[in-house]
């Protein structure tokens, strides 16, 4: 059984944030069977939540908000348009891939948060039980981070930012696609890529 401290350097070490005391982590190892009213299931559902809309924006700002130039239809309109060749299907695919039983589940492995400090966390021995068990341990804990920070944007991004796997997903999807990536700006060579942006339009 581990103690209720390490399981919250854990959570910081994964994370970079603190949960505030220990009710809402209790909470969020709590099973439905182990107690009827202080138990994880609207932290589930919060996390569930929190990571498909921070995975849906942080697609996005990779791939989609950069111009269309093909759908501008007037001189004037300098603004954003999503590249709708990879904001639609595609990125559909890179949020389940992010989001999925199978990786959530591997990341409760990887910093062994499962079954926690305690064993309120009910599953079946069979393999496909246990990952759901362990994802939903994963959706759990962010919705607790949902409800410590009151929902403020930065913090859920910069959480949901390190715990999933984006940059190991985003490789594997442009080495198979050849994707020819929309301009990203670097602070570090702003004026030389201000050129050549400017170039391309």
């Amino acid at each position: 059984m581990r103690r209720i401290g390490e399981t919250h350097n854990k959570l910081y070490e994964l994370t970079g944030y603190r949960l505030h005391g220990d009710a809402y982590l209790i909470q969020a190892f709590t099973d439905i069977s182990a107690s009827k009213v202080l138990n994880n299931t609207d932290f589930i559902a919060y996390g569930n939540d929190v990571l498909t809309f921070y995975a849906d924006i942080i697609i996005h700002e990779r791939y989609g908000t950069f111009r269309s130039f093909n759908s501008i239809r007037e001189a004037s309109d300098n603004g954003y348009a999503i590249k709708g060749s990879y904001f639609s299907g595609t990125a559909k695919s890179l949020q389940k891939k992010l989001i999925s039983n199978e990786t959530l589940a591997s990341i409760v492995d990887k910093y062994e948060l499962f079954p926690g400090y305690d064993t309120h966390i009910i599953y079946n021995e069979n393999d496909q039980a246990l990952t759901s068990a362990k994802a939903n341990l994963f959706r759990a804990i962010i919705g607790a981070y949902f409800v410590t920070f009151n929902g403020k944007y930065e913090i859920l991004k910069s959480v949901v930012q390190r715990v999933l796997p984006f940059n190991s997903v985003f490789k594997v999807y442009e080495e198979s696609s050849k994707l020819d990536l929309p301009f990203i700006p670097d602070l570090s060579k702003a004026v030389t890529q201000l050129k050549e942006f400017h170039e391309m339009g």
